[in-house]
C-alpha cells in the first residue's frame, strides 16, 4: 500500500481520536455530562453520506478504534455498534439523501439513542458476568447501567443530532480526509443517469 493510500486512513484515525479524547474530557465534568454529544457518531455519520459504499465498514472500524484508543468501553460493543451503524446508514442511502439536513439530524438522533442502549446492554452484561466473580461489584455495575439508560440519554441524543446538524458537513470535510470521499455527489450521480 503506497503512501497516499494509507494517509487518508491514519488521520481518520487519527481525527476520531481526538474527538473521541475531546468527548471523554468533556464527560469528566458532571455539570456536563447530559449534554456531550458522541463525536464518534456523528463523524462516523457524516462520512457514511459522502463515501463509497465499500469503504463504509473499513470507516467505521476505524472511527471505532479510534474511540476505543480513549475509552473504557466494551471493545466488542463499539466494534459491533459503529459496523451496525455503518450498514444501516449504506442500506438507508439508497432510499434516502442521508446527508441532508433534517434526515441527518433524525438519523444522528435515533442511532445515539440506539447506541446508549447498546451500551447500556454491554455494561449490563459484563455487571452478571463480574457478579459472578465478585459479588460486590454489582451495585456498581447497575449503577452505570442505570445511567445510561437515564434521561443524560434522550439530551446526549438530542445534542449528537444538533452537532450532526451543525456541524456534519464540516465533519466530512476535516484536513487530509479528501481522497476518502466521493468524486461526486448523490444528486450529481442521479442527474447524470439517462432515463
Amino acid at each position: 500500500m503506497n503512501r497516499a493510500r494509507w494517509l487518508p486512513w491514519f488521520l481518520l484515525l487519527v481525527w476520531s481520536t481526538w474527538l473521541n479524547a475531546l468527548q471523554g474530557l468533556a464527560l469528566e465534568r458532571p455539570d456536563l455530562t447530559a449534554w456531550v454529544p458522541d463525536a464518534g457518531l456523528a463523524l462516523l455519520l457524516a462520512l457514511a453520506s459522502r463515501l463509497e459504499r465499500s469503504d463504509l465498514p473499513a470507516v467505521a472500524l476505524t472511527v471505532a478504534l479510534g474511540r476505543l484508543a480513549v475509552s473504557v468501553e466494551s471493545p466488542p460493543a463499539v466494534l459491533a455498534a459503529a459496523l451496525a451503524t455503518a450498514l444501516f446508514a449504506a442500506a438507508l442511502r439508497s432510499v434516502l439523501e442521508i446527508g441532508e439536513p433534517l434526515a441527518r439530524t433524525v438519523l444522528a438522533f435515533v442511532l445515539a439513542l440506539a447506541w446508549a442502549r447498546w451500551q447500556a446492554f454491554a455494561l449490563e452484561t459484563r455487571a452478571f458476568a463480574e457478579a459472578a466473580l465478585f459479588a460486590g461489584s454489582l451495585e456498581e455495575s447497575w449503577r452505570a447501567v442505570r445511567g445510561a439508560l437515564g434521561p443524560h440519554a434522550i439530551t446526549r441524543a438530542a445534542a449528537t443530532a444538533a452537532l450532526a446538524l451543525v456541524f456534519g458537513p464540516a465533519l466530512a470535510h476535516l484536513p487530509g480526509l479528501t481522497p476518502l470521499r466521493r468524486k461526486r455527489t448523490w444528486h450529481a450521480a442521479a442527474s447524470a443517469r439517462s432515463w
